[in-house]
């Protein structure tokens, strides 16, 4: 048992029946038994909400009801879980209680996971982590960075999930918590197995079940023992993936863990259908099926019809697998339907609770002229909003329609001489086809004269070709890469193939007497939209050679400042005017060719950076050229504001 553990339980002990003090130490015990007794955490919390209400104890009912909360998103009930601990939340914001404020949004975190909304989830988890640590809460913090490292997980960015669960390792370590260490040792291990590492994840498993093996605690080993045969399973050691699987099914069937047991047959099953052990997978899966039936586990229902229509398809008995596949199917589409209709409900639930919250806390506030206030503020923001995204909209179709035109221009050039190119092939291979027809001729010196230089002919043409199927290729690579403005996802950017794909793209627009140096250093990548950092390079790449006005160098430099990713693009042409930098990035007009015309393109670019937590700034001089720094986070936590 856990030092902390015992010391609570003693002074629960000797605590009166029906006081403060026993309230508190149920709430306390609640969080240090909750991850390995569910049971006896769950008799505790009903125990302090009881004694608190009883004894009108506001503080200790908070806690207790956070606690409540966490136990109604374990028993799968996200919509009280989520009012529950909301509720709690709210009055430990209202009185300062931190301790509090922080155990809500680690639990909250949780819930959103099971929403589906991993953001919130994200922010809520850190913002735990920020106040265990203000309050030098060890426990606390190694507890946050574990479920920190789970989200990471999930995202599969493993570096930082990895980051998060040593780190929390580390805190147990100090604090001496042998749950928390063998929690972080299997996040540890299962990170190594999604890598691909399996001798490290072995490792770190087997270092886990020694722990929750000396702490009996039997959840946590009959998970460990599972993680550990499907790391031998994916060596294809299939006779120990089959040992920890049953030890893990024993453990599990002692505990009456069904949900687990049925993981277990499944796992098994599967394990015989790769030896071709085909009547044992019948059974075993059978088994699992009518488990799955009785707790109406309609996901684990599906994977039973499936491996069952999979192994009578192998046998040759395709009456059998028929039946399964459409049992599959038909379960697989109830489950699909239903995961959907429950995401919804539960997003829809959390939005009902949340607005009511705010709009009780306007009337209890009695701020009326407030509300209105904030709801013509918000007319206005939308307003404005609206106007923004129709301006970056009209600078998206600028930038296309420049692109488009570009492209054209630069595939003209290597088309017209591969056109060129198989006009003279055409004629050589006419004029070879009448040599060939005249064989009494082919010892003349003047003929073989002309074959050589027909031959001559088609090797240059070839190279010719060549050359231009290869600019074509490259500009359409580049075109790829560039393109999808709107439509690229939230993924990891490369920025010097971004800079390269629009270099290429914008050949067209950089005269001879201009010269492009490039300047890259070792850069991270980073978090973002690729299509939309794209846009605004082009903008500020053109704008460049526009300042330089056919002569002249521009320079693109890349650098890593700590956490940022720095790109400068920079021009030697005559500069902008100190009175106009200030209105730079703000829409406008602008007189070209006799016309005015609107001004968005550096107010999108503005708007795009922003947009990615990033900073775009400018210098310039006078007849001596300007220089734009963008500078754009490396961090996924300070990044992913933007995937929101």
């Amino acid at each position: 048992m856990h030092p902390k553990v015992e010391h609570l339980e003693a002074c629960l002990q000797a605590a009166p029946d029906e006081s403060r003090e026993r309230v508190d130490l149920l709430n306390e015990l609640f969080w240090q038994l909750w991850p390995v007794e569910h049971e006896r955490a769950g008799q505790l919390a009903r125990e302090a909400h009881e004694l608190a209400n009883k004894l009108g104890y506001s503080r200790g009912l908070a806690y207790a009801r956070a606690n409540v909360g966490l136990l109604y998103y374990t028993s799968a009930d996200v919509q009280k879980a989520m009012t529950t601990l909301l509720d709690a939340l709210q009055w430990f914001e209202e009185h300062g209680e931190r301790q509090g404020e922080a155990t809500a949004n680690h639990a909250l975190a949780f819930v959103y996971w099971g929403f589906g909304d991993f953001q919130r989830g994200f922010d809520a988890v850190n913002k735990a982590l920020k106040i265990f640590a203000e309050l030098d809460d060890c426990d606390g913090k190694g507890w946050a960075l574990n479920t920190l490292g789970s989200f990471y997980y999930d995202w599969k960015d493993y570096e930082r999930s990895l980051d998060c669960m040593k780190k929390s390792l580390g805190i147990f370590r100090e604090t001496k918590n042998l749950n928390g260490q063998a929690r972080s040792l299997n996040g540890i291990g299962s990170i190594y197995h999604a890598m691909g590492n399996q001798k490290k994840a072995l490792a770190f498993q087997n270092r886990s079940l020694k722990i929750q093996r000396s702490i009996a605690n039997l959840y946590g080993e009959s998970k460990t023992l599972n993680d550990i045969g499907q790391i031998y399973q994916s060596l294809q050691e299939f006779d120990k993936a089959l040992e920890f699987h049953q030890q893990s099914l024993n453990l599990r069937r002692q505990l009456q863990y069904r949900q687990g047991e049925t993981t277990n047959l499944l796992d098994i099953g599967n394990i015989y259908i790769q030896q071709k052990r085909f009547d044992e997978a019948i059974e075993v899966i059978t088994r699992a099926l009518e488990l799955s039936r009785q707790i109406r586990a309609k996901v684990k229902i599906s994977k039973a019809h499936h491996a069952l229509y999979r192994i009578y398809k192998t046998m040759g008995k395709f009456e059998k697998a028929l039946e399964h596949h459409e049992k599959y199917q038909t379960a697989h589409e109830e489950v699909f339907h239903e995961d959907n209709e429950q995401k919804l409900e539960n997003l829809r639930a959390a939005y009902q609770i949340e607005t009511s919250q705010k709009e009780a806390e306007i009337y209890r506030l009695r701020n009326v002229e407030l509300k209105t206030k904030n709801a013509a503020l918000e007319q206005t923001l939308r307003k404005l909003n609206a106007t923004q995204a129709q301006l970056i909209q009209s600078s998206k179709m600028a930038a296309l329609g420049r692109l488009v035109a570009g492209v054209a221009h630069e595939i003209n050039t290597p088309t017209g001489a591969i056109k060129s190119a198989s006009d003279v092939i055409g004629r050589v291979t006419e004029r070879a086809k009448e040599i060939l027809a005249m064989p009494e001729k082919w010892h003349e010196r003047k003929v073989r004269e002309e074959i050589r230089a027909l031959l001559q002919a088609l090797e240059q043409n070839n190279r010719v070709t060549s050359q231009g199927t290869g600019r074509i290729e490259r500009i359409v690579q580049s075109l790829r890469r560039f393109s999808a403005l709107d439509g690229s996802p939230f993924q990891k950017i490369d920025l010097h193939e971004c800079l390269d794909s629009t270099l290429t793209l914008v050949e067209h627009e950089i005269r001879n007497g201009i010269r492009v140096r490039k300047e890259y250093n070792r850069v991270p990548e980073i978090f973002g939209y690729p299509g939309e950092l794209n846009q605004v390079f082009m903008n500020l790449i053109l704008n460049g050679i526009e300042a330089l006005n056919g002569s002249g160098t521009l320079t693109i430099r890349t650098a890593a400042e700590r956490d940022r990713a720095i790109v400068k693009i920079s021009d030697t042409g005559k500069g902008i005017p100190p009175e106009k930098i200030d209105l730079l990035f703000e829409p406008g007009f602008t007189e070209k060719d006799s016309r005015i015309r609107m001004r968005t393109g550096l107010y999108t670019s503005y708007s795009i950076i922003t947009k990615h937590r990033g900073e775009i700034s400018v210098k310039s001089e006078v007849g001596r050229g300007t220089t734009f720094t963008i500078s754009l986070p490396t961090d996924l936590h300070a990044s992913n504001h933007t995937a929101s």
